[in-house]
């Protein structure tokens, strides 16, 4: 009897197998396509990790991911996106992902937003957030709306007062994007024992 005639291929583990597929896909995103049609069960895995962050532009090449997700998919899939870039994106593009995209935590953007769009961005579970002077003139920072907004941690709004700071009690980074005087902010520190990372300087946001 041949030595190869009880012979049996390895089978991995399915975790086994999910992490050598998940660590391929963030390896070359380009290559994400090709993964995703080796199976339905690779197709599942890999879906939620393709669409974890997108980028909406209407520069051309698309930015990201190198697998658009289409609107016509957004209510299949738009449960996976977790992070929202948006910059020049056309008003109705941005009201259907900010629809479709209930579990976004990390939302920046360039853009001014629409009565709409921050009823849906309230609604949002949001930790962290940035936005530009333009996306920032076009939304109510007043008290009331900001305490909408108790679990972020991570904040930059171009030309937001340092009185604000007060009405986001989760923060634990904030960036001002001006130079500030930084006489008395040992009190904010003091006073806000979870802020951890104070910059500020001209970045333009």
């Amino acid at each position: 009897m041949a030595i190869d005639d009880h012979h049996v291929d390895p089978v991995l583990p399915l975790e086994i197998k999910f992490i050598i597929l998940q660590m391929a896909l963030k390896s070359d995103m380009r290559d994400a396509k090709n993964l995703l049609f080796i199976s339905k069960d690779v197709f599942d895995w890999l879906i939620p990790i393709l669409y974890n962050a997108v980028v909406l532009t209407s520069y051309e090449p698309h930015a990201w991911p190198p697998l658009p997700l289409p609107i016509a998919k957004l209510p299949q899939y738009g449960r996976y996106v977790q992070h929202l870039f948006a910059i020049s994106t056309p008003e109705t593009v941005l009201d259907q992902y900010l629809e479709h995209c209930p579990n976004i935590v990390d939302l920046a953007s360039w853009d001014q937003f629409s009565q709409s769009q921050i009823r849906s961005i309230v609604r949002l579970p949001l930790s962290q957030l940035i936005l530009s002077s333009d996306a920032a003139t076009s939304m109510p920072l007043t008290p009331p709306t900001l305490k909408l907004f108790p679990k972020i941690t991570h904040l930059s709004i171009e030309g937001l007062d340092t009185s604000f700071v007060s009405h986001f009690p989760a923060l634990t980074h904030l960036v001002f994007d001006e130079y500030i005087d930084f006489t008395g902010w040992m009190e904010v520190f003091e006073q806000y024992l979870k802020l951890k990372v104070l910059i500020s300087g001209p970045f333009g946001l």
